[in-house]
């Protein structure tokens, strides 16, 4: 009787002990549920970037949208005529919705980060309180600046995406790069033209009329700048007209490369 007394006693340690620890593991696993739906969810950032052309056609076709346009701020660009800049940000979907659900609550961030990009800039006349969208097609602004001293009128500077160019599904600065800028009071547009070139950067000089651009060349033609292998390369810029003009001739830069060669 005591031994099959001992051996009860064990059976029950064991499988108390077992049910313990199953409490245990349940408790943690709920917990860390819990954690991940209200505490981590609530503070990661969502990837504000605009989805490239090929996502967004396939929710165009099964009539979803991922992303909705954000208005985020507003920018003073001209005081005495009371001109403004607001850009159009989105914001990204939890999940995406079908298009005209207007009873459907959908829970949205625009949390930001160093991947905010936008995909039009508004021009808002305070007087007349007349607005116009400056980009009629799809594309990722990724930065802009505006110089007041150009041309003697405020001018916007912009880094823009219109192609996918590295296939990570996303527009955004890590593509090819263009510079386009934009004239406020001439409300005038211009695209600088550099085929296989990545927009890297503007050096306003003290001419109003001209800039300094540097860009990168995809040498390998693989829609990639990569800083560390492909060279740069800079262009002055006329903002009359939006042309870039060489400073460094090809036939210097012939004699340059035989130079470094040992030629």
């Amino acid at each position: 009787m005591d031994k099959l007394a001992r051996y009860n006693q064990r059976i029950l340690a064991v499988g108390g002990t077992l049910l313990l620890l199953v409490a245990l593991f349940s408790c943690l696993f709920m917990g860390y549920e819990l954690y991940d739906q209200w505490w981590r969810r609530g503070n990661r950032e969502a990837d504000t970037r605009m989805i490239a052309n090929l996502e967004a056609e396939e929710l165009k076709a099964d009539s979803l949208r991922k992303q909705v346009v954000s208005f985020n701020q507003v920018v003073l660009v001209d005081t005495p005529a009371l001109k403004y800049l607001i850009p159009v940000g989105q914001a990204t979907l939890e999940h995406a919705e079908v298009y005209g659900l207007t009873n459907r609550k959908s829970h949205y961030s625009d949390g930001g980060g160093n991947d905010r990009t936008f995909n039009n800039l508004l021009l808002y006349d305070g007087k007349s309180g007349k607005i116009e969208k400056i980009f009629s097609k799809r594309l990722s602004i990724n930065h802009f600046e505006i110089a007041f001293e150009a041309l003697h009128q405020p001018v916007v500077f912009m880094d823009v995406t219109e192609d996918d160019s590295n296939k990570d599904g996303f527009f955004d600065s890590r593509d090819m790069e263009k510079l386009f800028f934009y004239r406020i009071h001439d409300k005038l547009l211009f695209e600088v033209d550099a085929p296989g070139r990545k927009f890297l950067q503007i050096i306003l000089r003290n001419s109003p009329d001209e800039a300094l651009v540097q860009y990168g060349v995809d040498k390998d033609h693989d829609g990639v700048f990569e800083e560390s292998f492909e060279p740069k390369v800079f262009y002055r810029l006329n903002l009359a007209d939006g042309k870039p003009g060489e400073i460094i001739s090809q036939q210097l830069i012939d004699e340059l490369q035989r130079q470094l060669e040992g030629k």
